[in-house]
């Protein structure tokens, strides 16, 4: 669920501080609009887990393996971020549960 964004400009100082204290309080909390899931592919080896106009090569993937196929796959996990896309490399497999929560950052 994406999390609004605050305006730069707002015709009522009030409601625009209003809406940025409550951006800035769903920050503190967590609530930051860089988290999803991942499944990896069945067959092939990669994997485009996103494209998004906010990634950049300098962007790093944090991922949490949900299932225990997924945590299995680990070992074998690359990831390359381009401009607007990240690319997930993994060994092939058969398991089509491979799931992983993941959060951008940069």
């Amino acid at each position: 669920m994406p999390f609004p964004a605050v305006p730069t400009s707002w015709g009522k100082v009030e409601e625009w501080l209003a809406k940025s204290a409550l951006a800035v309080n769903g920050l503190l909390q967590g609530k930051s609009n860089n988290v999803d899931e991942v499944t990896l592919a069945v067959s092939p080896a990669t994997t485009t887990v996103i494209t998004n106009r906010r990634i950049t090569p300098d962007t790093m993937i944090v991922l949490t393996a949900k299932t225990a196929n997924a945590a299995g796959a680990v070992a074998t996990l690359r990831f390359a971020a381009t401009l607007g896309q990240i690319t997930l490399t993994h060994a092939a497999s058969a398991a089509a549960d491979r799931t992983f929560a993941y959060a951008l950052i940069g």
